[in-house]
């Protein structure tokens, strides 16, 4: 479990090196249907993950109102 600030600073690092090893734990871990494995690091579809961890981590601390 992390705290705001770890949050911000795991979300911080998501945007300077990327989602690479997070999606690949993922991956390996859950698995995901096939077209989504298809995609996997496809570079929209890891912009869209991106986007996702960002969005989801300010949605979690109620500071972005319009998702």
């Amino acid at each position: 479990m992390l705290n705001k600030e770890e949050a911000e600073k795991w979300a911080g690092s998501m945007i300077k090196d990327g989602t690479y090893e997070i999606q690949k734990e993922y991956l390996e871990k859950f698995g995901a249907g096939q077209i989504a494995k298809d995609l996997w690091f496809n570079t929209i579809f890891t912009y869209g993950i991106e986007y996702g961890i960002l969005i989801a981590v300010k949605k979690i601390f109620g500071e972005l109102k319009w998702v």
